[in-house]
């Protein structure tokens, strides 16, 4: 939930740290927003079962979690 419009990137990553999919960057209006990843890399290939990392970056403020994809 973004109370002003503000730029964002939510990125997923593997456990090595490399990003696998950009699921949104550039500016997003204020309001509750949700964001759902069809299991696929950038080039749109599945990916494996297993634990990755997304990284939300809101106006300087990150978060990164932990998440696990299930087939």
């Amino acid at each position: 939930s973004l109370h002003d419009a503000l730029p964002i990137y939510l990125i997923i990553y593997n456990l090595m740290g490399q990003s696998v999919k950009t699921l949104y960057q550039g500016n997003f209006n204020a309001g509750l927003s949700k964001f759902q990843w069809n299991g696929r890399d950038q080039q749109g290939k599945p990916v494996s079962t297993g634990t990755y990392i997304y990284r939300l970056v809101i106006d300087g403020f990150s978060q990164s979690q932990k998440m696990v994809l299930l087939k």
